[in-house]
């Protein structure tokens, strides 16, 4: 687990090797535009992140899906760490589309194809 700036399409092939899947999961904090991947459980990164001063409250899950890169399958919405009922957001998934392209835009500037 790693909190990264940049990683290009190969390093996240690469990661998702490693963990013998076809995604990595990530973490995004939205208002400090950073990313930590490699993590086996999404929550995993929470700790990091806030030693960083990162609030809980701007962290959300996502998977990553190297092989549909620029395709809308790249960025999958599912994590427990998603459940805010106090931001309006009840499911597992990214509710508000607003907060989606937060979270799409942290991800177009690490990730590099």
């Amino acid at each position: 687990m790693k909190e990264v700036t940049s990683l290009t399409l190969a390093e996240l092939r690469e990661l998702a090797d490693q963990n013998g899947k076809d995604y990595v999961k990530a973490v995004i904090d939205v208002k400090r535009g950073t990313m930590v991947v490699g993590m086996r459980f999404h929550d995993e990164a929470v700790p990091l992140l806030e030693e960083g001063g990162s609030l809980k409250d701007d962290l959300w899950g996502i998977r990553l899906r190297p092989d549909s890169y620029g395709l809308p399958t790249f960025v999958e919405y599912n994590s427990m760490l998603n459940i805010k009922p106090e931001q309006d957001n009840t499911s597992t998934g990214v509710d508000d589309q607003g907060l989606r392209d937060a979270i799409e835009a942290v991800v177009d500037q690490v990730v590099a194809g």
